[in-house]
């Protein structure tokens, strides 16, 4: 025989049922929180070999173009004149550009992926203490940029001032505003 349950009853169990759910639920949701941040410093890893890499094979490409440069500036015999610093540069700053726009991607990447990340991931991030994953090849690349935007020298004679190299990584849109309130001639 099955009791009559009121309605007051009904709404009891209704929301006890629900709560209980409710409660199910938030659990298995903590649980998936450490398989997730460890995806989510593998994606951040992954990345940041992913733009080590890059670098990597961009520095033999920039070398390789470099030399071609030389070679047909050599076969012109231009190889001792201004064309030579200017062409050098002008590889060097795309190359220098493109790495910089690599750059800039992979910090968005990495900044969706902590965007995954809520306050669970936060808490058990530092109950486990995990702290976020970083990019570390940012930090280390100074070193061969810089070598990239070594102004050329080879073609200068004694006392010659090698070429500027108007190097990206120091380019803002306060300079180029400047630039152009002081005349436009360049663009004329």
């Amino acid at each position: 025989m099955v009791a009559e349950l009121s309605g007051w009853d009904a709404l009891w169990i209704a929301l006890a049922g629900g709560a209980i759910a409710t409660v199910i639920a938030y659990v298995a949701r903590f649980f998936a929180v450490p398989s997730e941040i460890a995806a989510n410093n593998r994606a951040v890893q992954q990345r940041d070999e992913d733009l080590d890499q890059w670098l990597a094979d961009e520095h033999v490409r920039l070398k390789r173009v470099l030399e071609e440069i030389r070679e047909e500036l050599n076969a012109k015999g231009l190889f001792y004149s201004g064309e030579y610093g200017r062409r050098l540069n002008l590889a060097k700053e795309a190359a220098i550009h493109a790495y910089r726009d690599q750059e800039r991607q992979a910090r968005r990447d990495v900044a969706l992926t902590r965007e995954r990340e809520h306050w669970p991931h936060g808490l058990w991030r530092k109950l486990s203490r995990q702290p976020p994953a970083q990019l570390t090849g940012p930090g280390r690349v100074d070193e061969v940029l810089d070598g990239w935007a070594t102004p050329p020298t080879k073609h200068l004679s004694p006392g010659d001032e090698p070429p500027r190299l108007d190097d990206p990584r120091n380019r803002s849109l306060e300079d180029v505003l400047a630039e152009v309130r002081g005349g436009v001639a360049d663009f004329e």
